[in-house]
């Protein structure tokens, strides 16, 4: 658990592999779904047992990132908190500041 090794490697490719798919394309607006639709897809996420990590980014790629309104998107116009840019995005989404175990990134 508190070790590089191949399973953690294989993790974190998939979850870069994620951030930059996500970051290079046009943003989905997508939009929300009722609790009764989200437990139906998403299952127990929490377990004994855990997930795992593959499975976890597979319940958020899949179930709960298309069921969120994309604040990064055009027609998002009933809130504003930020605008990032691409560069800031892949520093603030915790991929080089959590990586270097930053506190509060």
């Amino acid at each position: 658990m508190h070790e590089y090794d191949h399973t953690t490697d294989h993790l974190a490719r998939s979850v870069f592999r994620y951030a930059l798919d996500r970051v290079r394309m046009d943003p989905p607006l997508d939009g929300p779904a009722s609790v009764a639709e989200l437990a139906a897809s998403a299952g127990a996420t929490v377990t004994p047992e855990g997930l795992g990590g593959q499975e976890a980014l597979r319940v958020w790629s899949e179930v709960l990132a298309p069921a969120t309104i994309s604040q990064d998107h055009q027609r998002n116009l009933s809130f504003v908190p930020s605008a990032p840019t691409e560069a800031s995005v892949l520093f603030a989404d915790d991929a080089a500041l959590a990586g270097a175990d930053v506190p509060g990134a």
